[in-house]
C-alpha cells in the first residue's frame, strides 16, 4: 500500500475550523440575558455592562491568559443561573405569588453583582434605593424575564 503524504487542504481547513469555531453559532440557540438597574421610578432603565476593554497587547495575551474576561463571563452567569432558578421554581407545584425569591442563592448573588457593577460606574450612594429588571432578547423577540420590586441597597465595606 502507498500513503498519500501530500498536502490536503481541505483536511487543513478542517483542522482550523475546529480549533476556532464559529461563536455566532451559539448565539442563534436561545436567548441572551440582559440585566438593566434604575434607581428611581423616573429613572430610565441602564444596562450593566459585561463588556471588556482591550488594547491590542491585551488581546493576543488574552488568548492565553484573561482573567477579566473569565470574571465577566463569571458574573453574567450569575444572571443565567438566577434565570434557571426562576423557572425551575415556576414550575414546581409550591410556588406561589407570595414566594419570597430574596431566599434563593442566586438572587443573593446577584444583589451583589449589582452593587459592584454600581459603584464601578459610580452611580451609589450609600443607601440608595434600587430596582431591576432581566430581559431576555432573541433575534425575534424580547421578553421581561423578572422585574424586582425597588429595594434599598446599602454599601458596605467589602464593595
Amino acid at each position: 500500500m502507498k500513503k498519500n503524504k501530500q498536502f490536503q487542504l481541505s483536511r487543513f481547513l478542517n483542522l482550523i475550523r475546529a480549533l476556532f469555531p464559529r461563536w455566532s453559532f451559539f448565539d442563534r440557540l436561545g436567548h441572551t440575558y440582559e440585566l438593566h438597574f434604575r434607581q428611581t421610578p423616573e429613572q430610565v432603565w441602564q444596562l450593566v455592562s459585561f463588556e471588556q476593554s482591550r488594547t491590542w497587547p491585551q488581546f493576543f495575551i488574552g488568548l492565553i491568559f484573561n482573567p477579566t474576561l473569565n470574571e465577566a463571563l463569571a458574573q453574567f452567569n450569575i444572571i443565567e443561573h438566577f434565570v434557571q432558578d426562576l423557572q425551575e421554581y415556576k414550575k414546581t407545584e409550591t410556588f406561589s405569588e407570595n414566594f419570597n425569591i430574596s431566599h434563593l442563592t442566586t438572587y443573593k448573588m446577584l444583589i451583589s453583582l449589582l452593587k459592584i457593577k454600581i459603584n464601578s460606574v459610580g452611580k451609589q450612594t450609600h443607601k440608595s434605593s434600587l430596582q431591576f429588571q432581566i430581559i431576555a432578547r432573541s433575534s425575534t423577540e424580547i421578553l421581561e424575564v423578572y422585574c424586582s420590586d425597588f429595594f434599598l441597597l446599602e454599601s458596605d465595606a467589602s464593595t
